[in-house]
C-alpha cells in the first residue's frame, strides 16, 4: 500500500485528501475495498481536516487484509513574506521593506481577532 496524501489549503480547514494506491505480488489481478476510519469508502477520503487516518484495504479475490496510516497536516496559520530594498549607501535612507501578512479568517493574531485578511489589521 502507498498513499498521496494532499494537506488542507489554510489553517484547520477541511478541504485535504488522501488517495491510497494498491496491489499485490501475484501474477493475478485484484479489485479492493476499502474502509476509512472516518467511515469513508473507496481509494480516496476527501473534506479531510488535520489528523490522523487509517484505511483499512480488503482484497476482494483473495481476501487479503492491509492497514495504513496516513497523516493531514495544516499549514501555518499565518505567513510573512517580505520584499527588502537595501538603501543606495550607508549613509542614505532610501532603503525600503514591504511585509505581507496572510492569515486565516477569524484567527487570533497578535492578540485581536482578526476578521479580515487584507493586511488593515496590522
Amino acid at each position: 500500500l502507498s498513499s498521496t496524501i494532499y494537506n488542507p489549503s489554510c489553517y484547520q480547514f477541511s478541504d485535504g485528501s488522501a488517495v491510497i494506491s494498491a496491489s499485490n505480488d501475484t501474477l493475478y489481478s485484484d479489485t479492493y475495498s476499502y474502509l476509512w476510519s472516518d467511515g469513508q469508502t473507496g481509494d480516496s477520503a476527501v473534506a479531510l481536516s488535520a489528523g490522523l487516518y487509517s484505511c483499512i484495504v480488503t482484497g476482494n479475490t483473495f481476501g487479503c487484509v492491509d492497514t495504513i496510516d496516513v497523516l493531514i497536516e495544516d499549514p501555518s496559520s499565518i505567513t510573512v513574506s517580505s520584499i527588502i530594498v537595501d538603501a543606495s549607501s550607508s549613509t542614505n535612507s532610501d532603503g525600503s521593506v514591504d511585509l505581507t501578512v496572510s492569515c486565516l479568517l477569524n484567527s487570533p493574531i497578535f492578540g485581536k481577532e482578526v476578521t479580515n485578511c487584507d493586511n488593515s489589521a496590522f
